[in-house]
């Protein structure tokens, strides 16, 4: 074998003694007598960036921009070219130099391999499995949004993979419980992932935060005295280094309320804590904020509660999530309790973000009555279902001054958005109150 050499000043011929190809690492070695004097390695290609599972939110173009990167070798190197999903090859670099490349693109909502190559050589390849296009939730609160399921709960989805952050492996993983890598309970995020997936037919992501046992006021404060989880958010947020998030999802004000947090404090605090996660984060996302359910003792969970519903009546910036009123206790634990709180969230998060139906019932404005009258009149803040089957006396609960409870007759929508109580007899006494639900 002869190869020409250039020494320096002119060329020259060497002459080798062997060829020898390695088997197992395919590589050739040229040696002259017992001396090896190069390594010349095979054509490759390794793609660095992204790795498997990572997701990228989408635009309002169903899109996002993915920056491909990698290192290659192959002394003649023509193109490199991509492609996703199992779509047509396309150039990535037309003239890639220095054995590295890097390369942003514009990709299309889905989840797919993403896959390089060399156009040189077709078969030298690789990949990266389950990258995706589609919306990603920052999950914050305390211990039901980190999942205190007794049963792990999986996703479904034909297709689709919802993923989640791993905190301790710093990367995107498949979204199986646990979700958060501070418990070892089930959460309900694989089955609200299965809702979002079949109702968008995009894959879902969660960056998991939440911590039990955190009051907001405290924890979660991001002024002043800093609150550790704040930081621990923002940190997580920094470290996943997102494009984009479609929504933060709050689950909190159990602490706050045995702590007896006033409500106007809290409601202050909720607001410092959105505007500054947008701040510092430099991405402007809406705030999903659950109504807190039970706890024991109460202190002001009743406070605690009217300051949510405030935020999501004066914020523009965060909107109602599920309502937790109905939990028998402090946790979802069962695995049909498990349904209801990813059914509520999502009908929630599904007007919020997705021009979905209400999820928020006929709220009461004004009621009504004449001392000495058996008639109470409620007045609603929207059109009320037209069908008077619809209003039965059994789901509502009228008792007089002293606590007394009076016999309802019949409930009757007299307007669109008015309602006529009828009792047995006179409504007695001061300040008697009304109780309605279905």
């Amino acid at each position: 074998y002869q190869a020409g050499e250039d020494l320096g000043t002119s060329p020259a011929n060497v002459q080798f003694d062997a060829v020898n190809y390695d088997r197992d690492t395919a590589a050739v070695n040229w040696s002259i007598g017992s001396e090896q004097v190069g390594n010349v390695p095979p054509d490759s290609i390794t793609l660095t960036t992204p790795a498997d599972y990572r997701i990228y939110q989408r635009n309002g173009s169903n899109q996002a921009s993915v920056t491909l990167s990698g290192v290659y070798s192959d002394e003649g190197a023509g193109a490199i070219e991509y492609r996703f999903a199992g779509g047509a090859w396309t150039t990535l670099v037309a003239s890639p130099a220095g054995g590295v490349f890097s390369q942003a693109v514009t990709l299309s909502q889905g989840q797919g391999t993403l896959s390089v190559r060399l156009a040189s050589d077709t078969a030298i390849t690789d990949s990266a499995a389950f990258i995706g296009i589609g919306d990603i939730f920052l999950i914050a609160g305390q211990s039901n949004a980190e999942g205190r399921l007794t049963n792990d709960q999986t996703y479904f989805h034909a297709s689709l993979k919802p993923v989640v952050y791993d905190e301790d492996d710093m990367a995107w993983r498949d979204c199986v419980d646990p979700t958060d890598n501070d418990s070892t309970d089930g959460s309900i995020w694989p089955l609200f992932a299965t809702l979002l997936m079949a109702d968008q037919s995009v894959p879902v992501g969660f960056i998991t935060t939440a911590e039990g046992g955190t009051g907001i006021t405290t924890d979660w404060k991001p002024t002043v005295t800093v609150g550790p989880k704040y930081t621990a958010c923002l940190n997580r947020i920094t470290a996943v280094g997102p494009n984009d998030i479609k929504a933060m999802i709050l689950d909190q004000g159990e602490t706050d309320a045995t702590n007896s947090v006033s409500g106007s404090d809290y409601n202050t605090a909720l607001d410092n804590l959105v505007a500054n996660l947008q701040s510092a984060s430099g991405i402007t996302f809406p705030a999903i904020v659950d109504l807190v359910g039970y706890v024991s003792p109460a202190g002001t969970l009743d406070a605690i509660r009217d300051a949510q519903i405030d935020a999501w009546d004066d914020n523009p910036d965060i909107f109602p999530g599920a309502n937790s009123i109905t939990r028998a206790g402090l946790h979802w634990t069962t695995d049909n309790e498990a349904g209801t709180f990813a059914a509520l969230l999502w009908v929630a998060v599904d007007e919020a973000l997705y021009g979905g139906p209400s999820a928020r019932g006929p709220r009461l404005v004004a009621a009504t009555t004449t001392s000495g009258t058996s008639v109470v009149n409620l007045a609603f803040d929207r059109e009320l279902l037209a069908s008077d089957s619809a209003y039965t006396s059994t789901a509502f609960t009228v008792t007089n001054g002293a606590g007394t409870p009076r016999t309802v007759n019949s409930v009757t929508r007299v307007s669109s958005d008015d309602v006529q109580v009828t009792l047995s007899g006179p409504l007695d006494g001061a300040s008697p109150t009304v109780t309605f639900g279905s």
